[in-house]
């Protein structure tokens, strides 16, 4: 079982990708700002999960969206990714892993052939967190120490 905090860096190195090509303008010495500043201020809002966006946010990336189609394909992709975790189950997870590959079939988004690749690559190890984390979790002394730790 891979760790849930890494496998969601891997997933939003997609939507990096695509922020930051649509976010260079001209190449550097062209213009005052060889960027889109707007899409630049974006980039930490944009990584978040939908659920923990404020209204400020939401409305930042609503208008962001109305100018920038693709990105808001890429954001809808990574949230059907971090949907693998949020999912109660294995075949919740696996619902949304297909509407992940829908978007990705739409043609919008070919940023995301390495996180493609990498869920083909782990999948097993993947998708595994929704056969043992609780058990997991549970037993590990070093998940015990941490849990202890973060809460003071």
């Amino acid at each position: 079982m891979l760790d849930r905090f890494h496998v969601e860096g891997w997933f939003a190195a997609g939507l990096t990708l695509v922020r930051q090509e649509l976010q260079r303008r001209e190449p550097r010495g062209f213009v005052r700002l060889a960027y889109d500043p707007e899409l630049f201020r974006s980039r930490f809002a944009l990584l978040r999960r939908g659920d923990t966006l404020g209204e400020a946010d939401r409305a930042q990336l609503q208008k962001l969206f109305l100018r920038h189609p693709r990105i808001e394909a890429g954001w809808t992709a990574l949230q059907e990714l971090y949907g693998l975790y949020l999912a109660e189950d294995r075949a919740g997870a696996m619902a949304a892993l297909g509407r992940f590959c829908d978007l990705y079939a739409s043609g919008q988004i070919p940023e995301f052939h390495d996180v493609v690749d990498t869920i083909l690559a782990w999948s097993t190890e993947i998708l595994a967190f929704h056969d043992n984390h609780l058990l997991v979790a549970q037993s590990h002394p070093r998940c015990r120490v941490a849990r202890r730790r973060a809460r003071g």
